[in-house]
């Protein structure tokens, strides 16, 4: 969309760097500024949310080609918020949402993936691209009646996001092994006429 790549066209105040729109430093400006000033000064200036850098984007890209190709055509936005939310107590490091029909007329995305900039900040390289993979691998093609693409979001169990998420071990090859055995049980989920069945569905659950 032509609104969307404008906003890139704006300039870190600090490096010079494209960026996005509502945030003056672009994101490796903002994680240099948390580890200068620490967190909570750094994120007092922030707004809310921002649409994140067009390198996230590009990162993601690869990840889809390499290990999730059914995303290929998804219309993804990527947006940072400030600060981390939490679920049953555990801190969210990101989300994805499916855009309902009524959004997308409005955005035109299928998804939204959104990343706490604040825990962000603290991961290594490694850790942004598992997470970044771990909340692609919720998004999934289906089909309607007709042979229409169908986007669904397929919820990860407990199970799994232990095993794919461990950010917080510093054992990366665990981490990494974790997720190539949720790849592969995701394609042992393609049923005989091609179509993906979820992990719920597999399970018999609804």
């Amino acid at each position: 969309m032509k609104e969307m790549e404008e906003i890139y066209k704006h300039l870190c105040e600090k490096c010079m760097k494209p960026t996005s729109m509502n945030v003056g430093l672009c994101l490796d400006c903002l994680i240099e500024s948390v580890k200068k000033v620490g967190a909570k000064v750094a994120l007092r200036d922030l707004p809310d949310f921002w649409i994140a850098e067009m390198d996230i984007k590009k990162q993601a890209a690869k990840l889809i080609e390499e290990h999730h190709k059914e995303a290929a055509t998804a219309n993804i936005a990527f947006i940072f918020r400030k600060k981390h939310g939490k679920s049953n107590s555990k801190i969210m490091l990101g989300t994805c949402s499916k855009q309902s029909e009524k959004l997308k007329v409005l955005h035109g995305f299928d998804f939204i993936i959104e990343l706490a900039f604040d825990m962000w900040a603290l991961l290594g390289p490694a850790q942004r691209q598992a997470l970044l993979l771990y909340e692609l691998l919720h998004i999934y093609k289906d089909e309607d009646q007709e042979g229409n693409t169908v986007w669904k979001t397929d919820p990860h169990n407990v199970e799994e996001f232990d095993k794919v998420i461990g950010l917080w071990k510093p054992d990366l090859e665990s981490m990494a092994q974790a997720m190539e055995r949720h790849v592969f049980k995701r394609q042992l989920l393609i049923n005989e006429s091609g179509k993906y069945k979820s992990s719920s569905e597999a399970a018999g659950l609804h």
